[in-house]
């Protein structure tokens, strides 16, 4: 079984989106790819959900699930967090450069997909941010249900 820091249902109580959000700086996505296969290394594929996000402060890796995705693979999108979480950062007074404890780092993810999910911070379509509309996960998270600390059954 695999506690996720966060998942997104839809109205049918399905799973699309599994987050992990880290406050480890400096990752790459050969270092995120490396945690993916060792979290899911004794899991059920079959049972993962559409998108799995890995989160850390400078750095999103979105990997899309499917029935011929292997679990030893890059992420098939990467975007810039330190851009996209600046002003959730700032709203409740943190620093990303600081310290970060987990649960103000998963407090900051929260913000930030609960303003995606309810259209309330739209991602432009700048280099910045267009993997979130290339990959679907705006489309497939549009007025879901944020679940945190939840384990599932994988």
């Amino acid at each position: 079984m695999i506690q996720w820091d966060m998942i997104v249902r839809d109205q049918h109580e399905n799973t699309v989106l599994a987050v992990e959000a880290k406050g480890r700086p400096r990752t790459s996505a050969e270092w995120a790819a490396n945690w993916r296969r060792n979290l899911l290394a004794h899991a059920h594929t079959e049972n993962l959900p559409p998108y799995l996000l890995m989160v850390f402060p400078e750095k999103f890796y979105l990997w899309k699930n499917n029935k011929e995705a292997t679990i030893d693979r890059l992420p098939d999108f990467a975007g810039d967090a330190a851009y996209s979480l600046q002003p959730y950062f700032k709203r409740i007074g943190l620093h990303p450069s600081n310290r970060l404890h987990r649960e103000d780092f998963e407090a900051v993810v929260r913000l930030w997909l609960f303003d995606l999910m309810e259209g309330r911070q739209q991602p432009t379509n700048d280099d910045l941010q267009n993997w979130i509309h290339q990959s679907g996960l705006h489309d497939a998270i549009a007025n879901k249900q944020l679940h945190y600390d939840y384990e599932a059954v994988v």
